[in-house]
C-alpha cells in the first residue's frame, strides 16, 4: 500500500492489515451493517476500514491517494463544504 500526500509519498506500508486488521473481514462487517439498514454495499461504494498514517494536518486543496496492490487506488481532495 502506498499512501500520497500531494503527490508526495508519505508512507509505503508492507502489510496494512497488520494494522487495521482483515480488509475482507472489515468490508464483510460493512457490508452486512449496510444490509441491515436496507441499503447494501453498492459498486463504487468506498469503504474505510481504518488510518495506517498518522494525523496530517489538512488545508483546501491537499490531495490523498492511496494504492492498493492488485485493488487499484483512490484519491481525496479537501474541498470547501457546499452549503445546501
Amino acid at each position: 500500500m502506498h499512501v500520497s500526500h500531494n503527490d508526495t509519498l508519505c508512507e509505503k506500508i508492507k502489510d496494512p492489515q497488520a494494522m487495521t486488521g482483515s480488509i475482507l473481514a472489515g468490508i464483510r462487517q460493512v457490508a452486512d451493517a449496510a444490509a441491515d439498514l436496507g441499503r447494501g454495499l453498492r459498486p463504487g461504494d468506498l469503504v474505510f476500514l481504518g488510518s495506517v498514517i498518522p494525523m496530517q494536518i489538512l488545508q483546501l486543496g491537499d490531495r490523498f491517494t492511496v494504492k492498493l496492490s492488485g485493488a487499484g487506488a483512490v484519491s481525496l481532495e479537501v474541498k470547501p463544504a457546499v452549503s445546501t
